[in-house]
């Protein structure tokens, strides 16, 4: 399982063909690939994340610019026309709340 965006070009140029998505529901942009979910592949979600990390102990003041400094980015529709995958949903989790310990660190 791929993000739609990194195998496209090659579906398109029917160099691949996409057996299903999984998407809750079919994608505009393959409407012929069913989805897991329709095959009877049940709760089978995949989902690309993307995330910025930093030092375990970044000052919450530098942590909190750079969740508004993203938050602002991302609201800019040329980069989302260009990053998002057009089938893609974008999830932006700033704050201590999203804050996780990297196991290992």
């Amino acid at each position: 399982m791929t993000p739609l965006a990194d195998v496209m070009e090659h579906i398109k140029g029917n160099r691949l063909r996409a057996l299903a998505t999984t998407a809750e529901g079919r994608m505009k942009q393959l409407p012929n690939a069913p989805t897991l979910a329709e095959l009877g592949y049940k709760d089978q979600d995949f989902y690309a994340m993307f995330a910025l990390v930093g030092p375990a102990r970044m000052a919450p003041e530098l942590a909190s610019k750079i969740a508004n400094d993203t938050a602002l980015v991302l609201r800019d529709p040329e980069l989302k026309s260009s990053f998002l995958d057009p089938g893609a949903y974008e999830v932006f989790c700033p704050g201590a709340g999203s804050v996780h310990e990297v196991p290992g660190s």
